[in-house]
Parts: structure tokens; sequence; C-alpha cells
């Protein structure tokens, strides 16, 4: 088809049309970019940079053209390309020629093209002269040179344009100079030029340039605003001093210069806070304190241009002063003094310190008081409107702590620190998490927040330890219905702005704000510790596995361990029986979980063993470890344990004395051999009922009036406990109060001593005893004889050689003796009966010792459970 051909020409013209009319989408532009942003990448990987290179540069000078087809011709160059990493070459760059950029267009090639018509006259010159009127148009003649009236010179030929002729109003300098002389702030103004009635003159003898009351208003203004001012300039250390080169014809020197040097201050504050505005920081709370700043300038500036106004446009009446202007800036310069300080002394405590940024807090907050106090309440109300904004920001870590228990380690606000350290679960309450101190011990937080911090900290660990229970509540539901803005309308509202201080008004809000929070999230966790974490059920478990309230149960574990201690064995305390004892002992008690119950002994020297064995002190070396789940571990301490040790070894030692004075056969035995020694009987008789009396009456004490009694008061107060802290420390005080009602503490030691050394002395009373009935002649115990026959209860009796053997009322008491004769045959005759007296005297001395101890512990006052005790043990002090 030929180009010319009318069925072309119409092809054409449709195509054109269709393209012009098209209602299609646009070729997606960051498409094309992106395909041609992969292909630079492409040539750079296959190791074409100089085709990357070529590609890249091109497209970036593409970037500079105002081309709106752009997108559609690189996708199009796009579709057409083939393989453009083998094909492509960057020589044949080199030839394309770029097209030529047209030449500049000038008037001459203008005149040329299209010369000027001037048949009308229209491009003549008019005559304005006096003489002429406003119908007559007079064009004078043009120089002699122009022949052509309608032609204008071209620039080429170089001629210009007369202005020989035409018409100009005269100037008149008198007007520029009365302006000029009014900008006496130029330094090239020449001062002796003053003259006549003029605003500036100049004083010869005493070289002061005296301008107006208003010119110095302006000047003071600039310098408010943060403007050039020829009245002020700054010294070395930067404060604004008035200069004393101008005056005022109808003020002294000293009046101007005094009311210039209150301006100065005001323009030094407001010059301080400029700077401080803009400062770049990073911290939102100082940012946060910029802004407010600001706002304040944006005021005063609004402020200082009504004034322009006024000035400009002065109302009926209204004359604007310096006095009225130092009046109307008086109390504004009360306000932004306190501002300027913190802007100045702030900025370097922060940058000292290496990020306290609420130091801005404190300060603002003591401003509020301060000003509160001595009486200036708008001071007061302005520095309370930028403190809330502020301490807004400041709460948003530490409401994200609060409610999600989150903590950004680039926060340098927050007083809580994290321990990276890998630490179990039994401490996540305890070390997980710390509260931030200073260098000088103080706490990382504003002053004003110490009270509280506490209650903060310990809500967002409820937080977390309900997170790591799976049972966080919604908080953000429950405290959007009950919460109120923290600001100043609502802190400090109208009601009761006058019957309290801004402390008491802004402590309440904040505790309020707080106490919804801590509320929530330690009511919740208490209610878990209860329901899913067995607080309840581990706390009565430690009573039935140390305690032992079922005496029952208490009497078979410690029958089970006496027996294998009487019978002599060596391995009475291996950990694997006495493990199997308790556990099938407790199995019956529903909250003791066996499985979580295990018993160990400390190991004990050799040498000791065959000498303590016999001991009270011995029954210490059984460790009972009873494992609580991970949270309720979080509460009871690993220390409250050793307590919970040593009360049932204490306990288990007064079943241990129990057990020996209630023999009833040995006494029995003791009755039929002593008719001829009556003293040594009766004696025994006496001490026995001594030391059951002191026996019983110990353990009624502990069992009956410590244990349950203090047990039931924990448990109570522990579900009235407000957070997990109370908790923990209601349990501490627990343990401490169970050391001294039990006469464990460090301050009862001798009388506990005196204790241990009492229930030792029914071992060796038992042991004496025993010894004395094994010396009794056997034609005395007609019983005996009639039972010799019996060698199943011999050779029964022989197994046992311990004390143990009396416990059955069918033991052949003859083969029991000769055993107690081997045993204690290094005893002298008539050694039992000063034993005896020795061992009456001791329990005496020791009775005393513990009635004397109790008797200087009561005079503290500190448990009532001990005058119980007293008045018990005072009944046996008369009696020997």
């Amino acid at each position: 088809m030929q180009i010319d051909s009318p069925s072309f020409q119409s092809l054409r013209k449709h195509a054109l049309n269709t393209l012009k009319n098209s209602r299609s989408v646009r070729t997606n532009q960051f498409e094309v970019n992106a395909r041609l942003e992969g292909l630079v990448e492409k040539f750079g990987i296959l190791n074409r940079d100089e085709l990357a290179h070529a590609l890249q540069t091109r497209l970036q000078e593409l970037e500079t053209k105002a081309l709106k087809q752009a997108p559609e011709i690189l996708s199009l160059l796009l579709e057409l390309s083939d393989n453009p990493v083998q094909n492509s070459r960057v020589e044949r760059l080199n030839q394309v020629e770029r097209p030529s950029s047209p030449a500049q267009l000038t008037w001459a090639d203008i005149l040329a093209e299209d010369p000027l018509d001037n048949s009308e006259g229209i491009w003549d010159t008019i005559d304005y002269a006096d003489e002429s009127s406003e119908d007559e148009v007079t064009t004078p003649d043009l120089d002699s040179g122009s022949e052509d009236k309608g032609s204008v010179s071209s620039q080429e030929e170089g001629e210009s344009l007369s202005l020989e002729g035409v018409g100009a109003l005269p100037i008149e300098f008198a007007p520029l100079d009365e302006i000029a002389r009014a900008q006496f702030w130029k330094e090239d103004y020449n001062d002796e030029e003053a003259h006549g009635e003029n605003n500036t003159q100049v004083d010869s003898q005493c070289s002061t340039t005296y301008i107006t009351e208003t010119q110095v208003i302006r000047e003071v203004l600039f310098m408010l605003l943060g403007l050039p001012s020829k009245v002020y300039s700054s010294d070395t250390r930067g404060y604004l001093v008035a200069s004393t080169r101008y005056g005022i014809r109808h003020a002294s020197m000293d009046a101007l210069q005094n009311s210039l040097k209150c301006f100065a201050s005001l323009g030094d504050h407001l010059k301080t806070i400029r700077e401080y505005v803009q400062r770049r920081e990073t911290v939102a709370l100082v940012q946060t304190f910029q802004a407010m700043l600001e706002m304040r300038l944006r005021d005063i500036e609004n402020l200082i241009a009504k004034i322009q106004e006024s000035i400009i446009n002065p109302c009926k009446g209204e004359t604007v002063t310096l006095l009225s202007l130092l009046s109307t800036l008086s109390e504004l310069q009360n306000a932004m003094l306190p501002l300027s300080n913190i802007a100045g002394t702030v900025v370097v405590r922060c940058r000292e310190e290496d990020g306290n940024p609420f130091a801005i807090l404190e300060e603002l907050f003591n401003v509020i008081v301060f000003r509160e106090a001595i009486g200036d309440v708008d001071t007061s109300q302005l520095a309370a409107e930028i403190f809330f904004p502020c301490f807004n920001v400041y709460l948003k870590p530490i409401r994200a702590w609060m409610e999600r228990g989150k903590l950004h380690s680039n926060d340098h606000t927050v007083f809580v620190k994290k321990n990276l350290k890998d630490l179990p679960l039994t401490s996540l309450w305890s070390d997980q998490y710390v509260l931030l101190y200073d260098h000088e011990g103080n706490l990382h937080a504003p002053r004003f927040l110490h009270l509280a911090a506490k209650k903060i900290f310990k809500t967002g660990k409820s937080v977390i330890f309900l997170k790591r229970l799976g049972q966080l509540p919604d908080y953000e539901q429950e405290t959007s219905a009950s919460e109120s803005p923290l600001n100043y309308s609502t802190v400090c509202s109208t009601t009761t702005q006058g019957l309290c201080s801004f402390t008491d008004l802004f402590s309440m809000a904040l505790n309020e704000w707080i106490t919804i929070r801590h509320h929530s999230s330690s009511l919740r966790l208490r209610e878990v510790l209860g329901s899913h974490c067995g607080l309840w059920s581990s706390l009565n478990a430690l009573d039935s596995v140390y305690f032992s309230p079922d005496g029952a149960i208490r009497g078979q574990i410690a029958s089970s361990i006496f027996r294998r201690i009487d019978e002599g064995r060596r391995t009475w305390n291996d950990r694997f029986i006495l493990t199997g004892i308790f556990h099938e002992k407790l199995a019956k008690i529903d909250c003791v979980d066996t499985r979580r119950l295990a018993i160990r002994s400390v190991s004990e020297n050799r040498s000791s063993k065959q000498s303590n064995h016999r001991s009270v002190k011995a029954l210490s070396s059984i460790l009972i470890n009873y494992t609580v789940p991970w949270a309720v571990a979080n509460i009871l301490k690993p220390e409250s344990f050793a307590t919970y040790q040593r009360v049932f070894a204490l306990l288990l030692q007064v079943e241990r004395a129990q057990q020996l004075l209630y023999r009833r056969p040995l006494i029995r035995w003791i009755a039929l051999g002593a008719k001829d020694d009556k003293a040594i009987y009766h004696l025994i008789l006496s001490l026995q009922h001594r030391l059951l009396w002191f026996v019983n009456t110990l353990q009624t004490y502990l069992t009956t009036i410590v244990l349950p009694q203090s047990s039931a008061d924990m448990r109570q107060q522990m579900q009235k406990a407000e957070d997990l802290d109370e908790m923990i420390d209601l349990h501490q005080r627990y343990i401490l109060h169970l050391q001294d009602q039990c006469l464990l503490s460090e301050r009862l030691a001798s009388v506990h001593q005196a204790i241990i050394s009492l229930l030792d002395l029914t071992v060796l009373f038992a042991d004496t005893s025993a010894s004395y009935a094994a010396k009794i002649p056997t034609d005395t115990r007609p019983e005996i004889a009639r039972r010799k026959s019996s060698t199943r209860l011999v050779l029964r009796t022989q197994r046992r050689n311990s004390l143990d053997a009396f416990s059955s009322e069918d033991t052949d008491a003859e083969q029991v003796v000769g055993s107690l004769k081997k045993q204690h045959a290094y005893q002298e005759e008539g050694s039992h009966l000063a034993q005896l007296r020795k061992l009456s005297m001791t329990f005496s001395q020791l009775l005393g010792s513990i009635h004397a101890g109790l008797q200087e512990a009561i005079r503290t006052g500190k448990e009532a459970c001990w005058e119980i005790l007293l008045d018990d043990l005072a009944l046996g002090l008369g009696r020997g």
C-alpha cells in the first residue's frame, strides 16, 4: 500500500482517532520501572556492567524530561527487545547523533518574519505637554536617521530608541530623604544630615540619637520576635544588652534603660526557648516538650502581632507606650522565666546524665507546686498545661508494661529492666525483672512517681505471669469504660482546684489510673493461682507432709523409723527406704502428690554414727523434699522449706522422746525388782513422770496451739492479698512467726538447745532404766521362770539389740535382761542411783533455763503463745 494513497490515509486517520479517543487503562509505569530495574540488575549479574551503566544513565536522564507517554514508549521498547544481553552493543550508541538544540529566538528574527505595522501610528511617541488636551495626541519626530516611522531598529545594528522629548514627572527627593532619615539603623546613614523637625535627631554633645517612642516600641517588638534590632545587641555570653546610643526626648536615659532592660530579660528567656525548640531531639518526651513550647511561642507571636496592629491602626483613645507595653508583657515574663530555666538547665542535665529525659517532668512539677504555693495561679496553670501532654507521652511505655507486659530495650525512660540471664520459671516473679536505679541509688523515675513505681512494677509482672500461664485478660475493654484521661481539665477541675493542692489532685488521679490496671491483673492472678495452679492444695500438702496434723499417720511414720534405729541398722536413714515409708503412709491424703515427694538423708561420719544414733539430733538428718508447681514456687521461697524441715525434725524428736517414755513393760519389771531399793524406784517413776509431762506439754503446744492456728491465719490473709508480692510477704512473715513460735529463731537459740538437751535426757533416762532392769536377779521374777521354755521369743529377743525389746508385753523378760547385761556391763554397782539423781538435777536445770529464756523473750512482747507455754512450764518448776 502506498503511503500517499487515499486508503492508507483513511486507515491512518482512523487509527489515530481510535488511539486518541481510547478509554483503555494506561500502561502501569511502576511495572515498567520494575522491569527496567530488573534488566539493569540482570546486566550487572551477567558481567555486562557497561551495558547496565549505559541503560541506567539514560533512564535517569529520561526522568528529567517531562514526557507524558514515557511509560508507553518504554513498554513498547521492552516488548520489542530480543535477548538484549546478547544482542546489545554499547558502541552502537556512539553512532546515534543527538538532535541539535534550536537557536535562541531574538527580536530581530521575529521582526524579520513579521514586521511591525505602524500605519495607524500606534507605535508613535505621545507628547503629554501641558498645552495639549486629552483628545490630542502629538507624535514627535524620531531621530533623523530613521526614515520609516513604522520600523524598529534591530539590536544587531546597535541602534536604540531615543528618550528625548518623552514626557516624565520630576523626582522629588525630599520624601526619600525623610524615609532614609527614619531608617536610623542603617550603618551608612550620616547623622549630621539630620535637620529640622525630623523624627531622628542627633545630640552632638553626648552622641545620642533621639528617636520616637514608637520606633523604640517597634525595635523592642522586633527583638521579642527574634528579629535583628538596632536598639539591642548581644554581649560575649549571649545575653541581650540595650544600646545607650538611642534615646527619647521626653524620657530620661535611666528610665529608658530600665525599661529596655526589662524587655531584654524577657527577650533572653524567649531566645533560650527558641534555641531549645530548634534543637534536634529523638526522645518522644523531649519532642513533646519542644512542641508545647513552640505552641507558647506562637501564642506570644500572635500577641505581639496584635500589638503591632494596634500601633498601625490605633483605636479611638488608645495609645501604645513603653509603659503600657511593659505592663502587658510583665505577666508573660513571669510565665516564661521557669520555662526558660527548664529549657536551659534540663538540656545540660539530660546530656550529662546520658538519658534522663524525665528531668523535664520533675522540673515542670516543681514549677507547678512552687507557683501554686506563692499564689501565681496563671503561671502554675501554664506549666500544668505543658506538663500533662509530656506526662502522657511518658506514660505510653508504662501503659504498655502494665497492660501487655511489653518492655522496649531501647527505651531509657522506663524504670524497669529485664534480666537477660537464663533463669528458671521458679524465679520469674522475683528475678526476671528488676527496678532500675542510678549510680546514687535513686530510682530511675521522676521523684513524684517513686511511691507509685512499685505498684506499676507489680502490675507489669502480674501481666507477664498471666501471659506465661496463658490467662492474660483483655485490659483495653476493661479499662476503657472506667478510665478518665489525665489532663489539666480532668485532674484540676474547677470544683476541687480551690480545695486541694495540685500535688493531692495529681496523686489521686494517678493512683486511680494505676489502681484500675493493678486491681484487674492482681485479682485475676490470685484466682488463677488458686484454681489452675493449685496454690491452696500445695499449702495443705506441705502441712500434711512436714507437720502431720493427723496424729495416727505421724505415729506410723515415726514408729517405722524408730524401729529401724532400735534394731541398730546402719541403713536406718536410707533415702529409698524412707521414701517408700512416706509414700505408703501419705498416699491416703488427697492433697499430697507422692510423685512430688522425695526423702534424703544427710551423710554422717562413720565415727559419729555409732555415738549419735541414740541421740534425737540424729533425726534431723532426715530431709524432706516436696516439689511444688513453678507458679507456687514463686510464692514459697526456697529458704522457707528450711523452716518447714526444722519444724518436722522437732516434731519427730518429740515423738521419739515420747515413744521411749511410754514403755510400760520395762517399768513393771523395775517395780518387781526394786522392793529392796525403794529410792531408785521412786526416783525412776518421778523422773519418768516429769519427762513425760514436759514432752506432752511441748507436743501439745506445737500441734495444737502453734501449727494449726498459724497455718489457718496465713491462708486467710493470703486469700485477701492484693497482689503476689503481698502473698509472698505474708508467707515470709508466716515462716518467721513459725520460727519464733516453735522456738527455732536465732534469738531463742539457747531455749531450743535446752529443749534438745532435755529430749536427749529422755534417751539417757531410758538407757539408765534399762540398765538397772538388767541387774535385777532372775529369782525375784517368777514370771520369767515360767516363760523360759519359749524358744521362739528367745530367738526374737536375741535379734533385737535395742530397748525396743520392751515395747511388747509378750517379750521374754529374762532374755531381755541378758541382752541388757551385755550392753551395760560397764556400769558399776551403785552408779544407777547417782546417775538418776544427776538426770533429775539436769532436768530441773534445763527446765529452768527454758523458763528463763521464755521470760526474757516475752518481755519483747512478740508472740502471745509464749505466755501459754510459759504458764504450763511453770507448773513443773516446783516438782522434783
